[in-house]
């Protein structure tokens, strides 16, 4: 399997293929006149069928304690975020994990190893998984 950054890496060019704006955050190093806020999710989306953050984790990557504090402070101002780990790419699928910053799974999908139509089918599954959360609120 390819490492986190570059399946992040890949799904950010096919996002950008799709007409996605995209502020990607990961592998952003510190500079002298500042350093990138730690904790923040590594893509921020927009796209007609979905905008928000994205974390990307591998299958047992862990979740650091300042993430999972922004995550909370950004999702209590009504900012979608969520965490997607990357489960598995086998030759011909992507099998993705959706979850909240406290590792609560909110399901799980594979879509067919087409980078685009993987970036599309992720947006597509965190609307539905948007549309759950809020009905359990209300």
């Amino acid at each position: 399997m390819k490492t986190e950054t570059k399946l992040t890496a890949q799904l950010v060019r096919a996002g950008r293929e799709c007409k996605a704006e995209i502020l990607s955050l990961k592998g952003v190093k510190p500079t002298e006149q500042g350093s990138q806020t730690p904790g923040w999710p590594d893509i921020f989306v927009s796209h007609p069928y979905w905008w928000g953050w994205i974390e990307f984790k591998g299958p047992r990557t862990l979740i650091s304690p300042i993430q999972k504090r922004v995550i909370k402070n950004l999702m209590e101002r009504s900012t979608p975020v969520w965490v997607v780990r990357f489960l598995d790419q086998e030759r011909d699928y992507w099998h993705f994990r959706i979850e909240d910053y406290e590792s609560r799974m909110y399901g799980t999908f594979a879509v067919e190893d087409s980078t685009q139509k993987v970036f599309v089918e992720l947006l597509r599954a965190l609307t539905k998984t948007d549309a759950i959360l809020m009905s359990v609120k209300d």
